[in-house]
């Protein structure tokens, strides 16, 4: 089973925090990620996020999870100026 990565809207940005995450996203839009590569790439995500909040600390720090919107696709949350998902493909 493979997972294709997605950065759907993104609303206005209020701060630098918020364009380098999504700089980061747009990154890794559109990927092919395979099952026994999604734990690993979830992790990179979240890690490289924290490691912006650490770059830019005056900005409000993001806090993010994944969350399942729909059984097998993955949606990061805590970024409520865009949206990233994982679509497990047929």
């Amino acid at each position: 089973m493979q997972y294709f990565s997605y950065l759907g809207y993104t609303l206005t940005l209020k701060n630098n925090l918020e364009k380098a995450i999504v700089e980061f996203l747009k990154e890794n839009d559109r990927k092919v990620i395979n099952e026994s590569n999604l734990s690993g790439f979830k992790k990179y995500i979240v890690d490289g996020i924290e490691l912006l909040n650490q770059k830019f600390n005056k900005c409000k720090p993001r806090r993010v999870s994944w969350w399942e919107p729909k059984k097998g696709d993955c949606a990061l949350s805590g970024v409520e100026f865009t949206n990233f998902i994982l679509y497990k493909s047929k």
